[in-house]
């Protein structure tokens, strides 16, 4: 359950995340981190990147966690570490969005520097 419902969030921030993008670099919302603040075409690319990569891990997770349900459905999960399984899997998944975002966000800054 909580991998569907960490989806649906991941899906719905993609969303807000899209809407952000073109807006100035604020400390309220949005992707912020001290690279992606750096100036505005990082913060842009921040935003529209890390939305992507949530969108798919929202997707990918709605399915899983759909199948998940489905599953324990008609066979239930007796394992008292189903949610610490589930638990790993969301911060593999919010990792991964960190993680993706802040590579391509440094690919970005040295190409920036490069041109300067």
């Amino acid at each position: 359950m909580l991998v569907l419902i960490c989806g649906i969030g991941a899906i719905l921030g993609s969303l807000m995340l899209r809407g952000s993008a073109h807006d100035h670099i604020n400390n309220v919302f949005g992707y912020r981190t001290k690279r992606s603040m750096k100036n505005r075409e990082l913060w842009e690319i921040s935003q529209v990147y890390a939305a992507k990569i949530m969108l798919f891990t929202g997707i990918a997770n709605g399915i899983i966690g759909g199948l998940i349900i489905f599953v324990t459905r008609f066979s239930p999960y007796k394992n008292e570490y189903y949610l610490f399984f589930e638990l790993l899997w969301v911060i593999v998944m919010w990792s991964s969005v960190f993680a993706l975002t802040e590579k391509k966000l440094k690919e970005a800054d040295n190409e920036q520097q490069y041109r300067a």
